[in-house]
Formats: C-alpha cells, structure tokens, sequence
C-alpha cells in the first residue's frame, strides 16, 4: 500500500513537471532564491551621433521571475549620473539618446522582475560620444621592411573622418611608435618595419570629435 503512494506521488510529479514545461515554466529548485535578479554583465558602449548605442549580457541567476525593465544610468565624465532611463522590454540593446558629442560616458544597468530591481552592474568603460565608429578588420601587404594597409571608411557619425591611426604589432606585441595619417585615405604605407618578421595591423579613425576604439588586428604578414 505504501508503495503505490509512492508511485501515484511520482507520478503527480511527473505530470506537474510536463505540464509546467509545455506552459514555459520550469518550476523552482529546492532552495532557489525567489527575489530580485542578479545585476546584468558586460555593458558595452559604442558611439553615435548625440547617442550611444548599449548592449549587455542579462542577469546569470533570475531568480524564479522574468525580467522585464531595464534601468540605465549615463555618468557624464564618469562621475555625474543624469536622469535614469526605463527600458521595459526583454532586449539587451538600448540607444541611449539626447547626450553631448565630444563628451565622455560610461553606463550602468540594472534589471527588474516581479520581486524588484537588482544592484546595478558594473560602470561600462568610458565611449566619447560623436566620435566615429571603429573600423572594420584592415588588411596589410608584405614589402621590404614595410606593408599596405587598406581598411573602409567607417561611420563617422555626423562628422567628417579626417585621418587615421595605424598601429604595427611585431609578433602580436604593440609598438611604441603608431603612424599617425592626416589624410582620408584607406590606404597607406606603414614603413621602418623589421624585415622578415610577422607583422599585424589595427587602425582607428579620427574626425573633429576625437578618436575611435581601434579596429580588429589585420592577419599577419611576413615582411620581406
């Protein structure tokens, strides 16, 4: 008698679990917290004109509910918070608007379910907002203790990309002397390289805002 208690239980169970599955529900472990999220990682900035485009990684532990509000913070020269932003939604994208070209700004957010908010997450690192976009991945040619490097024109956000950056790396180690190119030209000549060595390449663009995050590294080349 006894065992078929047990077995009519696990059964129960069993069901329960399904059912909660087919519903999207998957029910909370023994000992799971039931509260507020953990805050949200990795928040990224990535300049744009007056604006600056925000992603993150979502909370590791919800905590049995859903988020679904977002609380995002912009500190002007890293310090000064202005007014908070409520996003509702499930997105980890948010264009933050109405902020000042030239100027730096980092980024908190915090994550809200049905139990509450979360600690915000850690400061992003500081974007200069107006500044353009970074360039995609260059590519580079062998020459005799030189190289071509080539890259597009990136987004300059509302202002004119008016000269580059092109910065060698020897054997993947950056060099203490960048090339500096006033010039709107993608293409240009990295020359006093070593010879028969590997080299890669990673550019970044300059308009009257400042300066970009520096591109991907090219892939390597061998100079002759």
């Amino acid at each position: 008698m006894g065992g078929d208690r047990v077995r009519r239980t696990r059964k129960l169970a069993v069901v329960t679990v399904t059912l909660l599955a087919l519903l999207g529900a998957a029910p909370m472990p023994a000992g799971a917290a039931d509260g507020p999220p953990s805050p949200p990682r990795s928040v990224r900035p990535f300049p744009g004109n007056g604006q600056a485009t925000l992603k993150w990684h979502p909370p590791d532990h919800l905590n049995g509910h859903p988020v679904t509000q977002w609380a995002i913070i912009a500190y002007n020269n890293r310090e000064t918070p202005l007014p908070t932003r409520i996003f509702t939604s499930t997105a980890t994208t948010y264009v933050y608007p109405g902020l000042s070209n030239s100027r730096e700004y980092t980024f908190t957010v915090a994550a809200k379910n049905r139990k509450g908010w979360s600690p915000p997450s850690a400061r992003s690192d500081p974007v200069k907002v107006g500044t353009p976009e970074k360039p995609a991945m260059p590519k580079a040619a062998a020459g005799i203790g030189r190289a071509t490097v080539t890259w597009k024109t990136p987004n300059g956000n509302g202002a004119f990309v008016k000269g580059y950056v092109v910065t060698p790396y020897l054997d993947g180690t950056k060099q203490a002397k960048a090339r500096v190119f006033e010039s709107p030209k993608t293409k240009q000549v990295v020359t006093g390289l070593h010879r028969q060595r590997r080299y890669t390449f990673t550019v970044a663009a300059r308009n009257n805002r400042g300066f970009s995050k520096p591109s991907k590294p090219s892939a390597a080349i061998l100079t002759k």
